[in-house]
């Protein structure tokens, strides 16, 4: 058989070729295929020039194949299947996925948000289990290589490549103990920046981010005396020392137990809005679609503050 030029291979022609193959009629494969017969004609014609062979000839008891044809006849519906099975995708079910979905979190995102999240996957989508790691200075490269699936947190924009949708937003709010000397008068920015802070950082810098670049605006800086990356060792330690630490305010309400209370930060502050963020590759996977909504309705629902995309 000669060497066949692929650009010039119809797939309708495939098709058909399978249809004669099968029916051995001209007729009855117009029918199968929904061709008229001068266009099921006009197709084995094609045939017959594409594989330089006749295909199918008169014989006695009518139209028989020829033995190229004959031999064809497996690899066209092997070919033929690939195909089908390549283009008509099975519906989406959720209650049929298995595997892992892995998440990126900050540590006090993980105590407010992971709850909801595994609630709202495991009853959606049984078969499916989460992996959270923390945010780093690597999660970025981790979406683009395919090593996560998703990242949520504080981010402002979408790098080049990647979807961002917002979830929530919240505010700061600033926990000290109960008897700190700075509340025994009105909270000023000068007296607030004189305190001793305890700042949650995943980076190596002290980097405040906005609260201290309000400081700044003011003409103020705040020393840090304690630099820790999770939230939840604060309490007990806040509780014990004069340390002031400012975080989102649900947050601050999750941890505040007795011996602590919350305060409004003297500055002005802006909103901290909560976002999930994802790589273009992912985005038109329909279980990736699937769950970024569980998580969007999970960590809207109650919170009277979830915003849009």
């Amino acid at each position: 058989m000669k060497k066949l030029n692929l650009a010039a291979v119809d797939l309708n022609l495939l098709v058909m070729l399978e249809a004669l193959l099968d029916l051995r009629s001209v007729t009855k494969a117009a029918e199968k295929v929904g061709l008229s017969q001068p266009a099921a004609s006009r197709a084995l014609g094609r045939l017959r020039l594409l594989f330089d062979d006749r295909i199918m000839v008169r014989s006695a008891g009518g139209l028989v194949l020829t033995p190229l044809a004959e031999e064809m006849a497996q690899e066209v519906k092997s070919v033929l299947g690939a195909v089908r099975s390549l283009l008509e995708r099975p519906d989406f079910d959720p209650l049929k996925v298995r595997g892992r979905f892995r998440m990126a979190m900050l540590d006090h995102q993980a105590l407010l948000d992971l709850p909801r999240i595994f609630r709202a996957v495991r009853q959606a989508m049984p078969g499916l289990d989460l992996e959270v790691r923390s945010i780093t200075s690597a999660t970025i490269g981790q979406l683009e290589a395919d090593d996560l699936d998703i990242a949520i947190g504080w981010f402002s924009a979408a790098p080049a490549g990647f979807w961002r949708k917002g979830l929530y937003v919240d505010e700061f709010a600033t926990m000290v103990r109960c008897d700190h000397p700075v509340l025994r008068e009105e909270l000023t920015a000068r007296s607030f920046a004189a305190q001793r802070h305890a700042l949650v950082t995943v980076w190596d810098d002290d980097r405040g981010g906005s609260l201290d670049e309000a400081l700044e605006l003011e003409g103020l800086r705040r020393r840090i005396s304690l630099k820790v990356s999770q939230f939840a060792v604060l309490p007990q330690v806040i509780r014990d020392s004069d340390l002031v630490s400012t975080m989102p305010r649900q947050l601050a309400e999750l941890l505040c137990s007795p011996g602590l209370t919350i305060v409004r930060p003297p500055l002005d502050l802006p909103k901290i809005e909560v976002s999930q963020l994802w790589s273009e590759r992912r985005h038109g996977d329909p279980k990736h679609a699937f769950v970024r909504t569980l998580i969007s309705d999970a960590l809207a629902t109650g919170r009277g503050l979830a915003i849009g995309t």
